[in-house]
């Protein structure tokens, strides 16, 4: 229920189940699960560097690069090798007397595999071969495997659950390669009738009848390179070579067949019945099976898996795929069918399918490249909107704006960027920042108007007496005080006239329009007409005595 793996550096990420301390995350983390991969934590500095990580079901281990064992996770029967029986939460160093080459997790056991193929193990009594409630709480080598004159050497193991497979050599032969199995075997995954053996508890050596006949027909070396397992059945690869050095791999496979975990072909006639098996030797006990159901056998001991696949030809670096069989291109909805295609398709077949996604995926990635290179460059026609137009409208606009300091002298004051090329010129960070107050202020000085002039409709509808008024006309007298300035009397004049817009649309009587005491466009005129800015051009003429239009005359 946890996972593991390790990245390029030699650290280790786990996830999955944390029950225990199976993924070596601490204390902080021994239930519930750990959903995404999280690195284990290694105290030592010199110990953080890894090269192998195995998973049992409830402890894990690892090898770091200079051959040291590090177990962590539940310590029931002493599985983890050190010494006790208690959980350990983060990586601990086990003492090992050789540094350790290979290292197996099952359930209640480990196997551990030194540098000189020895096999030390740890853990449960009944999966190591030993009496009941003699657990073993740190490594020792596999009794069976050490007798004198008999040590045997690992080739390759596997091991799962309660049970373990071992190719082994004697080192009094190690030209021969022998199968060893020992542990649960309900399931005939050992290669034995689990009627007549549900468990093994000594080192049982497997015989392959097919290899057996080839020993005794001569002419014929045979190497068991390597064994695998699962829960309920069991595989192994053999090479074998001829006189002439010619090598085969050969796949053999027993125990429960549920689901295809075999890899056996079912026979044509009836093809969810038992699997048709040849007896392959005469005079001898013949191949035993034991139906467990319409689709579930036992198949032991080892059968050879008819090989479906053929030797890709070469031509030069290129590979010739091989002709893909008529049965693929046949339409079914059959999960069986199904999975018959995907047995009879050849290896050369998916590898030009891949190549030629890929061909796809590369072609389509270039031709966005292209687009997007295309759009920076000067498009072909004038009409074509791209980066390089909106570009140029920026190159113009500053370009423009440049060319507008220039004409108010200020290109050389100090307020704005020099021009230094009529092309193009980058406009200054503190230009920039200073425009931004010049639009803000702008804004502000745009809505003034308006602003004035309904707060002035506002309080046309109270008293003139109250206070409100005065303060208005105070404020009025404040902000056009300087009516020499050509910004503050277009901001007058734009008031007045908003003033004026709305005492007109207000006003019923010919008598209440521009009444003197209450009207504030009176006030704003009075206010204009006496400026000294205005005195010769609007006051004097209405007042001179002098002069016959006026009132005074």
């Amino acid at each position: 229920e946890h996972s593991a793996c390790l990245i390029e550096g030699g650290e280790c990420f786990t996830w999955g189940n944390a029950a225990g301390g199976r993924l070596g995350l601490g204390s902080c983390l021994t239930d519930g699960e750990q959903l995404s991969p999280k690195r284990v934590i290694i105290d030592v500095a010199e110990l953080r560097v890894l090269r192998s990580v195995s998973c049992g079901s409830q402890h894990s281990a690892l090898i770091t690069q200079d051959g040291r064992l590090l177990t962590f996770g539940t310590g029931w029967f002493g599985r983890l090798g050190n010494g006790e029986r208690d959980n350990e939460y983060v990586p601990k160093l086990v003492e090992m007397p050789n540094t350790v080459k290979e290292v197996h997790c099952a359930t209640y056991h480990t196997c551990i595999v030194d540098s000189t193929d020895r096999l030390w193990v740890c853990g449960r009594d009944s999966a190591l071969c030993r009496d009941a409630q003699n657990h073993v709480l740190r490594p020792i080598l596999f009794e069976p495997f050490n007798q004198p004159g008999e040590e045997r050497c690992v080739r390759s193991l596997a091991a799962i659950e309660q049970h373990t497979l071992v190719a082994a050599y004697c080192l009094s032969k190690k030209d021969t390669i022998e199968l060893w199995v020992w542990g649960k075997n309900d399931r005939g995954q050992l290669g034995l009738p689990p009627a007549t053996a549900p468990v093994i508890d000594m080192p049982w050596r497997l015989q392959i009848p097919e290899l057996e006949e080839m020993e005794e027909r001569g002419h014929m070396d045979i190497d068991i390179a390597q064994v695998a397992t699962g829960l309920h059945h069991s595989m192994c690869m053999a090479i074998t070579t001829d006189s002439k050095g010619n090598r085969q791999p050969l796949v053999y496979s027993w125990g429960s067949c549920g689901s295809g975990r075999l890899g056996f072909e079912q026979g044509t006639e009836d093809k969810l019945q038992m699997l048709q098996i040849r007896e392959m030797h005469k005079g001898k006990v013949s191949e035993r099976t034991q139906t467990t159901g319409v689709k579930h056998l036992r198949i032991y001991p080892p059968v050879r898996v008819a090989n479906r696949w053929k030797k890709g030809q070469k031509d030069g670096t290129h590979h010739v795929a091989a002709e893909k069989p008529e049965s693929i291109d046949k339409e079914s909805a059959k999960w069986i069918d199904c999975q018959q295609k995907l047995f009879e398709e050849l290896p050369d077949c998916k590898t030009k399918a891949l190549q030629d996604q890929e061909r796809k995926a590369e072609k389509t990635c270039k031709n966005q490249l292209d687009f997007i290179c295309q759009l920076w460059n000067k498009p072909s026609s004038g009409s074509e909107v791209s980066e390089y137009t909106l570009r140029q409208l920026r190159k113009d606009i500053e370009v423009e704006y440049l060319r507008t300091l220039n004409a108010l002298q200020m290109s050389g004051s100090g307020d704005g960027p020099q021009m230094e090329k009529l092309q193009w010129v980058k406009t200054d960070i503190d230009v920039k920042k200073r425009l931004l107050k010049f639009e803000e202020l702008l804004w502000i000085l745009q809505q003034q108007p308006v602003y004035m002039a309904s707060l002035s409709e506002i309080l046309r509808k109270n008293s003139v007496e109250d206070e409100e008024h005065q303060i208005f006309r105070r404020a009025c007298e404040r902000i056009f005080h300087d009516l020499h300035e050509p910004r503050t009397l277009h901001l007058c004049k734009a008031t007045l006239k908003l003033i004026m817009e709305s005492e007109l649309d207000l006003g019923r009587l010919l008598t209440d329009l521009f009444d003197p005491i209450k009207s504030h466009v009176t006030f704003l005129i009075t206010q204009m007409a006496t400026h000294p800015a205005f005195v010769d051009g609007i006051a004097f003429p209405i007042l001179n005595p002098e002069d016959e239009t006026s009132l005074m005359s």
